[in-house]
């Protein structure tokens, strides 16, 4: 009836399907048209696939579609002929009105042909697309096809006492009714709404790409050209906005709730609603007027025996199963498309001659084996040895050691975004993802997180909190003292230290780690099971979004690993606790400079008030990373010192004068550390030697692409340079940049300064560490601090410590014995 009606609205002539009472070659053809479209839809890649490899149901399509395409050509022939023979008296069609275009030069043949196709496929589909055969003498109905006029006339038998009431309306009209006493109907247009609720044309959804820049969505975060879908089918039946969802009710929408309106998806939504859907809506008045004036008392023959399941859609992929043959052919085709697709990958221009291992052309995976044991800094280095100053260690992903590469990379103004890699770092906070200025990777989202803090980051302004990072360092020194002649993991105190420091200048009072002596709330284990998660996964950061990176299951997985418990909201709440007492002690808080009194001082300064997810991002900023860095340059100073007995005593010899000279005061000012020479020197080789970071900081090779290395890189490809690979550099740091020797950095100035561009130890450009000033400032004073009070010995029977490296490169194993020592001015010990 539909496709009837298509055709004489289009074209002026019917298909003749009522008459014949069956299918010709041209509806055939268009079901085969709309089965593959299904396909295609859910794995686009197949209609590629098919061109390499045969796949029937898209292989059929692409023939059959071929033939509509004729059946267009001949019918705009047919219709040319039409108008010579009548003229002015020419009935007035879609067809004539397209056709009129192409003489006023606004539309050409292909295009007139390609909207006729369109609009007989989708205007027929969506209307029914199906006919009924002829009704017969008893007048019993057979349903052919599931479609929108099919479910209609099928709902409407199944409850006579909604189909009496329709009709009772459809009698109020005049005999010679026209379509807009038609429209006026309202009880008919709610049963025809409830219908399309029900059995919407299109219930498996409508795929929208995700656009730059990501989206968040039901709180997920969605990278950029992810697809993304609503499923009418699932959104028409919910019970949150139809009450009693599964029944057939018209009545309803006599109350229509702007929910109720906005929830329907039956011909799509916003600007790329289904063109065709007044003609659509105006079919299925009509034909239900007609149907059920001519037929009052249609209903279900008791002997068939219908049920919903018989009326099951032929919506394929979404509501019915393939056949077991057609599933493995479906499944073989889709292997087969993974292998096309790797090889494609690995043969991709631009990438394909650059050296690597193999296996790393065609899959991710192998980055994730490689990284997986924790020994990143030695592999990458080994992989450059072998392998040269670029390296492809994924199908996308280029790893480069050549120091010239990294000023175009990561210079300042540079266009080189950061990868999909740094959104597993996210953070979460009221069950939405929270990108942090470190996490995002839209560089005007980041312009807009810093700039609140970026002053209150600087070194003038974090040496204004001197004051609260002084009574850390005095807890730390009493308790080696209690413990002087134990062996002490130096590495876990080290941590607690820092722990404390960042309670302290975030919040102005420490969290106790080092008074307690234990991992506060399991905020350290939890941060390390985070860094391992985000070291594996970040190597395929597609998988994110379907693990940690859903908030649901990240809460379910917390509440089943203890140990692994989310140290998200461990630290949620001790900001809030320190958000809490502030503002309950608000007028005694104005002495204070920690950063939490900056942000709350600056909104009464500027009257500008920061939204608690904004105070949140930065405050946990804070918490989060604010201690590894810190802790992992500390324990790398002590390691090398303990491990270089010239280091040792040439510093403890420089500190022991300066301490005679009355340049040190009780608890060492980080002005002061400034003026200790080789202090400087050894912490500046010792973060060279040993990088918090020692992953490769990705970034997106920007549009046009970019030469480095020689090789002309694609737009898009992932490039990354390692600081563990990087300041081992023989150019740069000299023959013996594997060694620890803080006098090379005494040296001619333009060499000091090239080897200074060339550290990575905080980033580079644009987005180096906001907080390295609180790092340098925690080192430069606590070093001092303890070599002025103590004698540090190696104490551990192992004869080095343990480095596992996922994005951090955390050490263990720093045993450390401390005997006091007499300071030089009698101030220590």
């Amino acid at each position: 009836m539909a496709t009837d009606i298509i055709g004489e609205l289009s074209f002026g002539d019917s298909f003749r399907m009522l008459e014949t009472g069956e299918e010709n070659q041209y509806i055939k053809d268009m079901q085969s048209v709309a089965q593959a479209g299904g396909v295609r839809v859910t794995f686009p890649f197949l209609l590629q696939l098919s061109k390499l490899v045969n796949i029937p149901v898209i292989s059929d399509a692409v023939a059959n579609q071929e033939r509509l395409i004729g059946y267009a050509d001949q019918s705009i022939k047919r219709h040319q002929k039409l108008a010579q023979d009548n003229g002015d008296e020419m009935k007035s069609t879609l067809f004539s009105k397209l056709y009129n275009q192409v003489s006023d030069g606004n539309l050409s043949f292909i295009e007139v042909r390609d909207n006729a196709v369109g609009y007989i496929v989708a205007g027929s589909d969506t209307t029914a697309s199906a006919t009924f055969q002829k009704f017969d003498e008893c007048q019993q109905l057979t349903i052919m096809k599931a479609n929108s006029l099919t479910y209609l006339v099928w709902l409407l038998c199944r409850h006579p006492e909604v189909r009496d009431i329709l009709v009772a309306e459809l009698r109020s009209l005049p005999s010679n009714f026209n379509y807009e006493q038609v429209k006026s109907l309202k009880y008919l247009g709610y049963v025809i709404e409830e219908t399309l609720r029900l059995y919407p044309a299109a219930p498996a959804g409508l795929p929208r790409l995700v656009p730059s820049g990501g989206a968040e969505l039901g709180g997920y975060y969605l990278p950029a050209d992810t697809v993304v879908s609503t499923q009418a089918w699932s959104l028409h039946r919910d019970p949150r906005v139809f009450s009693n969802p599964l029944k057939f009710d018209p009545g309803r929408w006599e109350h229509a709730t702007k929910a109720m309106k906005e929830s329907l998806l039956t011909f799509g939504g916003g600007s790329r609603v289904c063109l065709g859907v007044h003609l659509a809506r105006m079919e299925l008045r009509l034909a239900a007027v007609h149907f059920f004036l001519a037929f009052p008392e249609a209903t279900m023959s008791s002997e068939e025996g219908f049920t919903d399941d018989d009326m099951e859609p032929e919506m394929y992929f979404l509501l019915k199963p393939a056949s077991h043959s057609k599933l493995i052919a479906l499944l073989g085709a889709i292997v087969s498309y993974i292998v096309a697709v790797s090889i494609l990958r690995a043969l991709r221009p631009g990438l394909r001659q650059i050296p690597g291992p193999w296996i790393a052309r065609f899959s991710p995976i192998w980055r994730v084996m490689f990284v997986w044991n924790g020994n990143a800094h030695e592999r990458y280095r080994d992989l450059h040895a072998k392998y040269g100053p670029i390296v492809r260690t994924a199908p996308n992903v280029v790893d480069i050691s050549d120091p010239s590469a990294m000023f175009t990379i990561y210079g300042i103004g540079s266009k080189f975004l950061k990868s999909a890699f740094y959104h597993t770092l996210s953070m979460a906070y009221e069950g939405k993802n929270m990108p942090s200025m470190f996490s995002t990777t839209d560089p005007e989202e980041h312009k807009a997180l810093k700039r609140p803090v970026a002053q209150k980051f600087s070194m003038s302004s974090i040496r204004t909190l001197e004051y609260l990072v002084d009574p850390c360092s005095q807890i730390f020194t009493d308790a080696m003292l209690e413990m002087q002649g134990q062996v002490v993991d130096l590495g876990t105190w080290v941590q607690w230290y820092a722990f404390d420091v960042i309670g302290a200048i975030s919040f102005a009072r420490r969290f106790g780690f080092m008074e307690e002596r234990k991992d506060i709330k399991g905020m350290i284990a939890g941060i390390d099971f985070g860094l391992v998660y985000v070291g594996r996964v970040g190597q395929v950061p597609s998988l994110h979004p379907f693990l940690l990176g859903n908030l649901a299951l990240r809460r379910a997985f917390s509440k089943l690993v203890p140990v692994s418990r989310d140290p998200i909201a461990t630290s949620t709440k001790m900001v809030l606790e320190g958000i809490k007492e502030y503002d309950a002690e608000e007028a005694d808080t104005a002495h204070r400079r920690d950063f939490l009194a900056y942000l709350r001082q600056q909104q009464k300064s500027t009257g500008t008030i920061m939204s608690t997810w904004k105070l949140m991002n930065h405050l946990m900023n804070n918490l989060l990373a604010g201690s590894d860095t810190t802790a992992i340059s500390l324990r790398a100073v002590f390691y090398y010192l303990l491990k270089n007995k010239h280091a040792y005593q040439t510093l403890q010899h420089e500190i022991d004068k300066a301490d005679r000279d009355g340049k040190l005061s009780p608890v060492v000012q980080y002005s002061e550390s400034l003026e200790l020479e080789y202090l400087q020197l050894c912490i500046k080789e010792a973060m060279r030697m040993h990088p918090g970071v020692s992953y490769p900081l990705e970034r997106i090779v920007p549009e046009g692409g970019v030469e480095l290395c020689g090789v002309q890189l694609p737009a898009g490809t992932i490039v990354g340079m390692n600081a563990a690979v990087i300041h081992r550099n023989y150019e740069i740091f000299g023959e013996d940049a594997d060694e620890f020797r803080p006098e090379r950095w005494l040296c001619p100035e333009e060499q000091a300064k090239s080897m200074d561009r060339h550290l990575l130890t905080f980033g580079a450009g644009a987005r180096t560490c906001i907080g390295k000033n609180i790092s340098i400032m925690e080192v430069g004073k606590f070093v001092p601090q303890i070599l002025r009070q103590f004698d540090l010995e190696w104490a551990s029977s192992e004869p080095e410590w343990t480095v596992k490296t996922f994005w951090f490169a955390k050490q263990s194993g720093l045993l450390v014995r401390f005997s006091p020592r007499a300071a030089a001015s009698g101030q220590g010990t």
